[in-house]
């Protein structure tokens, strides 16, 4: 008599299971490294690289971000660290490369000129080359003198508005002081901006000069007020106190 062995059905399941996966061997990265291009000058360290397929997906295996202007990844494979060594990457088809590179496109991501099509298991040297207008310098626009000195700010353009003139980092009336003819060898000097503002004379710019200044709002002719002196206490002088605040003469 022939006995029938019946293998239970979670083995049974397992061993279908097992041949599948057996069946389907994993896909193994493509890696890159190269040299790295922006308008012909080599990229910046800290450039990001990635890399997506052609439905604008992430395929790369972790950003690689560069560490030496000009090249990402390396063909030293001693190298301790293996994020620095090569950009993986695990997909099919077509691979667009994409940067983010410091000073260029506002910081946001370049496409590369390149492309390369996808092959498991193999290591290439990929030269890539970005193209892209570099990210314009802020301008600060200083709607009057008013606001008082401004800045520095790194990479900062100080413009003043008409009427005005930037003097080191305060824009004030331009052309205070009045012409004229007259004797004397022709009007003085204007006093330096540095002094403006100290209308008590204590050697202080501060709420004692502002009273005084609020006292004399809108009058015309001299007065101690007038501290660009065109003959009115109005928002050009307060400006320049502003300007001044706090300082000792």
């Amino acid at each position: 008599m022939v006995k029938k062995i019946i293998f239970p059905i979670c083995f049974t399941s397992f061993l279908a299971l097992a041949v599948f996966v057996f069946a389907q061997p994993p896909v193994f990265p493509m890696a890159f490294y190269g040299t790295i291009k922006i308008n012909d000058a080599n990229a910046p360290a800290g450039t990001i690289v990635r890399a997506y397929n052609s439905a604008g997906q992430r395929i790369d295996q972790g950003e690689i971000t560069t560490t030496t202007a000009g090249l990402y990844g390396t063909d030293d494979i001693s190298n301790p660290n293996p994020a620095e060594n090569r950009l993986l990457v695990v997909g099919s088809g077509t691979i667009y490369f994409r940067a983010i590179i410091s000073g260029y496109n506002s910081g946001n991501e370049i496409i590369a000129l390149q492309t390369e099509t996808f092959s498991a298991d193999t290591v290439k040297q990929k030269d890539l080359v970005f193209s892209a207008s570099a990210t314009p310098s802020p301008t600060c626009s200083i709607a009057s003198v008013s606001h008082g000195t401004v800045g520095p700010y790194p990479g900062c353009a100080i413009t003043c508005d008409a009427g005005y003139t930037l003097s080191g980092n305060t824009c004030i009336v331009a052309g205070s002081g009045g012409g004229g003819g007259g004797g004397g060898g022709g009007s003085p000097a204007p006093t330096s901006t540095t002094t403006k503002g100290d209308i008590n004379e204590d050697k202080k710019v501060d709420k004692y000069d502002l009273a005084l200044m609020m006292a004399a709002w809108g009058k015309t002719g001299s007065n101690s007020s007038d501290l660009n002196e065109d003959g009115k206490v109005d928002k050009y002088d307060f400006a320049l106190l502003m300007a001044n605040w706090g300082k000792y003469i």
